[in-house]
């Protein structure tokens, strides 16, 4: 954390790094965000090591038989086996670990942490061409979005049509996403959920999509049979897919045909991240 005494100063670099996707520092970008207070949802438990065979239904039965509490929500986290469960009142959550070290669901022992209160909202179904200037002017603008002051806009990783949207004040952001209220910007109808890093990726297991595989040197009386035949072709890309390839079939101008293998994982899909890490 670094301290800036002087608020303009202040201001000016975290401008900067809003516009400019953060600050060059010994040529290593860094990301600045403004220091927020951290509050406790009461409200509101984190719970990793959940089995995958763990339907809402299980958890409900558990939570209901075991902690003695009905939860009001359970938002499931993109990791396998993290959820955001939460009450209707305030539960013991020294006495909820405690339970969870002897009691286990589906074969599997609970994690339970605490929940910090968000001021952060995910936007998503943006076009592509949404720009960061026209999100801030419309969730600061508290007649057209319920929002208020907004302290910083960032992509949602590499996403061009997702934002992470952090306001001043936790009470704006949790405005900005009531049931009621609908939001469409640049005629386009969007999403806004509160946002948690903790059901969110795990930073620390970033995964790399493999280049594509040329393959340039296949035996060309056999390739052009390949080529030609739609029936073979169906039967390849069908056994790439289920390792997550798909062949892009390319005649170049010499008439040699070269088979381009595609990686085509989706990151969010959890059954394809896990695929890659094992």
């Amino acid at each position: 954390m670094v301290r800036i005494i002087i608020c303009k100063d202040a201001n000016e670099v975290l401008q900067k790094a809003n516009t400019e996707g953060g600050i060059l520092y010994n040529r290593t970008m860094l990301k600045a965000s403004p220091f927020i207070e951290s509050v406790i949802d009461t409200s509101k438990v984190f719970v990793s090591g959940m089995s995958e065979q763990t339907s809402d239904e299980l958890a409900t039965l558990f939570m209901e038989a075991k902690w003695h509490i009905e939860p009001k929500k359970i938002v499931r986290g993109i990791l396998p086996g993290t959820a955001l469960v939460e009450f209707s009142s305030h539960p013991d959550i020294t006495k909820l670990k405690s339970i969870c070290k002897n009691n286990a669901c589906a074969d599997a022992l609970w994690n339970v942490s605490l929940v910090e209160m968000s001021s952060k909202v995910l936007v998503t179904g943006c076009f592509s061409t949404t720009t960061v200037e026209l999100l801030d002017l419309y969730f600061e603008n508290k007649k057209r979005s319920g929002g208020g002051d907004v302290l910083y806009i960032e992509p949602h990783y590499d996403c061009s049509n997702e934002f992470v949207i952090t306001f001043q004040s936790k009470f704006d952001a949790e405005s900005v996403v009531k049931e009621d209220r609908a939001h469409v910007l640049d005629n386009c109808k969007l999403t806004v959920s509160l946002y948690y890093p903790c059901l969110d990726r795990d930073l620390s297991e970033q995964i790399t999509i493999p280049e594509p595989v040329l393959i340039d040197d296949l035996d060309q009386y056999r390739a052009k049979f390949l080529f030609g035949s739609d029936q073979h072709k169906a039967k390849i890309e069908a056994s790439l897919k289920d390792v997550f390839g798909r062949p892009v079939w390319i005649v170049d101008n010499n008439s040699s045909a070269i088979l381009k293998i595609e990686c085509i994982v989706d990151p969010k899909y959890f059954v394809s991240r896990r695929f890659i890490i094992d």
